[in-house]
Formats: structure tokens, sequence, C-alpha cells
């Protein structure tokens, strides 16, 4: 059988179903031809592929009036597909098509501005997402591993502090410019390092006995100077820990271990957290 003869039958079947108001196996039949139906393509097939589909959805809906029909006009829309697909094979009746035959609404001008604008904004949202991604995330790691990077095993760790060194220049992008000198045992401080890019100062603080007092100050391309000065605090312990936040939130950190030699022996791995 050909799909409109095979349409033909389950419409006619369809009157009789509702004239008996049984309508089981309504849908199983339609099912089974569905596809038969849309791989035809065409007005004819999409009319009644439509029309047989809203049939089923108005039957299982208690015929709610989804589709413009009320329960009376179902069987009658039907004749008037059979009499189409009998007398000339195809549907020509327009009530038909306008009813049954599927279209995209009409984009309005309005429509189509707020569609562009909206395309504009989703752009902007995926920059500010690219930018916010490697500003928060990858540049606070760029910063700390070139950091960790810079850390040389078996250097002295006032190096570090040497002037346009890349581990100062990586420290002063920081917001959080706050590192300390402790021991290895208990992680105490025993120096504690504070950065005033904005003034371009910086102050070394002791601490006994959970008080801090500031044991120097200067500029901060002397700093290498001020830990010198303090080289029996920083002999004292045996760790430097740094943490860089170059983005809010966002952070890196690691330990560098020395001797009392002051030379670097080993640097943890560095961690990162937000």
């Amino acid at each position: 059988m050909t799909w409109k003869e095979e349409v033909i039958q389950l419409l006619k079947k369809n009157i009789e179903r509702q004239e008996a108001n049984n309508f089981k196996g309504m849908n199983e039949d339609f099912d089974a031809i569905e596809v038969k139906i849309y791989e035809a393509h065409g007005d004819s097939s999409a009319v009644c592929q439509n029309f047989l589909d809203c049939w089923c959805d108005e039957v299982n809906h208690d015929f709610a009036n989804y589709h413009g029909l009320s329960k009376e006009q179902w069987p009658t829309y039907a004749k008037k597909i059979i009499d189409e697909l009998e007398n000339d094979g195809e549907i020509q009746d327009q009530d038909l098509k306008d009813k049954f035959i599927l279209k995209p609404p009409k984009k309005s001008g309005f429509l189509k501005k707020l569609l562009k604008i909206a395309g504009f904004f989703l752009l902007f949202l995926i920059l500010l997402y690219l930018v916010a991604g490697y500003y928060f995330f990858k540049y606070p790691k760029n910063v700390t591993m070139d950091a960790h990077n810079s850390v040389i095993v078996e250097e002295n760790i006032l190096d570090l502090f040497e002037k346009d060194s890349k581990f100062l220049d990586s420290l002063l992008k920081s917001k959080s410019r706050m590192t300390s000198f402790e021991k290895a045992g208990d992680r105490s401080q025993c120096l504690t390092i504070h950065l005033d890019n904005r003034r371009k100062v910086a102050k070394l603080f002791s601490r006994s006995d959970s008080k801090y007092s500031e044991v120097w100050n200067g500029p901060i391309n002397a700093i290498r100077e001020g830990l010198e000065a303090q080289k029996d605090l920083v002999t004292e312990c045996e760790k430097y820990c740094v943490t860089f936040m170059p983005a809010f939130m966002f952070r890196g950190s690691f330990c560098i271990n020395y001797d009392r030699d002051l030379k670097i022996k080993s640097k943890d791995k560095p961690r990162f957290w937000d």
C-alpha cells in the first residue's frame, strides 16, 4: 500500500472510532505509518501527518480544543482529506493547508533587533568569561609558576630579593604582600615581610610572644639589604613561605626550604585554591 492509501484507511478507521467513542489503538496505528508519511515529503504528506498527530493529541486530552477544532469537526475534516486524496491524490484545500502545514512565525523587525542585541550580548558574555577566566585563574597560576621557576636550589635565599629579580617582580604583582620566614617544626614566624607597592616601601617585622616589632623599613628595591641586616633572624628560620594573589580570590602558594648557610635546599610544589 502507498502512504496515501494507508492514510485513507486510517482516517476512515478513526472516523468509526469516534462514532463509537472508542479510541483504543488510535495512537499505535498512527505511530505505525508516521515515518512513511514523513518520508513522502510535500504539502499533502505534511497535512496528513499533522492532522493525524493533532487528532491523537486531542483524543489524549479529551478534546480540550488545543488545535482550534471541536470534537465534532475532526471527522468532518478527515472526510475532506479523504476526498482530496481519492480524487486527485493531492490536497488542494487551502483551509486544510492553513490549519495543518506548520510554518514558523514571521519575525518582526523588533524581534530581529532583539535577537541581534541578544547575539551581541551573548558574544560579550563569552569574551567576558574568557577574560575573567584568564585573569582570575590562569594569570594567578602563571605568576606563581614564574616565581616558583625562578627559585634555584643551592642559591642564596636572599638572592630572590635582588632588585629586578623575577621572584620579586612576581611578588609585587600580588595583592597579598605579607610573606614570612618560618621555623620548620612549629611553623612559628621569625620574620615577616610587608610590601607596600603603592608607596614603594618594604617593612620587616620580627615576632616574639605573639607580638610584632618593626625591625627595618626602606625602599622595596633595597629589601635585600634589609634582610642582610636581619640575617640572624633569617638564619633562625628554615623556611620561607609566600602566597601570590595577583587577582581577586584565586591564589597560589609554596614554601622554600633553606639551611643555616641560607642556601636553598628544596622548594615545595605550588598549591592553588580560590
